[in-house]
């Protein structure tokens, strides 16, 4: 089918049908490569990255909060850490939300 319509390109002499029917030809390739890899050792790779990952603890925080908290639509600061170790801990306490990372809209106080 691509075949026809860059046959029909030609008639009209639109330039660059050749090149896209290579493109075509590489995007097709690579595709049907993929699908062959995936079906034939996919499920090992799979096992492995799993094996791999088993133990491994990663501890992730992302905390929005704004500029200045008077002002209102103050710009927004992200603040990220990963795997976190905690030196010392306040007996203050604060409120405000939390939200999920997996589940976009999910919040919480």
């Amino acid at each position: 089918m691509i075949y026809h319509l860059f046959e029909f390109l030609e008639k009209y002499d639109i330039p660059g049908p050749h090149l896209f029917t290579y493109l075509s030809f590489r995007a097709m390739l690579t595709s049907i490569t993929a699908m062959l890899i995936a079906f034939f050792i996919g499920r090992r790779i799979i096992k492995w990255l799993q094996i791999k990952q088993i133990g491994e603890s990663i501890r992730m925080i992302v905390v929005e909060y704004p500029e200045d908290d008077t002002v209102e639509d103050s710009p927004v600061k992200t603040y990220k850490v990963i795997n976190p170790e905690i030196i010392w801990r306040s007996e203050e306490t604060v409120e405000g939300n939390e939200g999920c990372l997996s589940i976009p809209g999910y919040v919480g106080t």
